[in-house]
């Protein structure tokens, strides 16, 4: 299983910057692996992902966390490589689902009669990154308490309508 994480963002802009707080911890738990968030406003997410780890106590390496992300990065030769960790990409449907077996679906245009297209095309570019690279796919407001190590391929979905608060 490769050892990286995906988050989308959908949004026009990032107005809660407890998502921030995920990409945070599972860097901080899982010093192996690296991020890749997909936004729809990269740039944006970018700046305020930055922002958040120079203002932040936490343990995760400043190098890895300083907001260097790849565009920045690779044009370093002696930046340290910790500092590939975190990379923003846009979303881009139409390279999302290339050479996957939702491209078709997609080019078809079925999805805009959904009821809600543009969270269909995000679930189904979930599944399509899945695919294509492989890794870990994890919501924006899921804090990481422990390691991926040892999860191997697994699976896991919540219920809406379940609660733990008599637990």
């Amino acid at each position: 299983i490769p050892r990286h994480v995906f988050f989308i963002h959908y949004y026009d802009a990032l107005t809660n910057p407890l998502y921030l707080c995920a990409v945070e911890s599972f860097l901080a738990r899982n010093p192996g692996h690296r991020v890749i968030v997909y936004a729809k406003d990269a740039i944006d997410f970018e700046r305020k992902l930055a922002h958040h780890f120079r203002n932040s106590a936490s343990a995760v390496d400043r190098s890895a966390a300083s907001g260097r992300t790849h565009a920045h990065a690779t044009n370093e030769k002696t930046e340290n490589a910790n500092a590939l960790r975190i990379v923003v990409r846009k979303v881009k449907f139409d390279e999302a689902f290339k050479h996957t077996p939702l491209q078709e679906w997609y080019a078809s245009g079925r999805w805009k009669g959904a009821t809600r297209p543009v969270l269909d095309l995000c679930d189904a570019m979930r599944l399509a990154l899945l695919y294509s690279i492989g890794g870990t796919y994890l919501d924006l407001d899921v804090i990481s308490l422990n390691r991926l190590d040892g999860v191997g391929r697994a699976m896991a979905a919540g219920d809406e309508g379940a609660t733990n608060k008599n637990h």
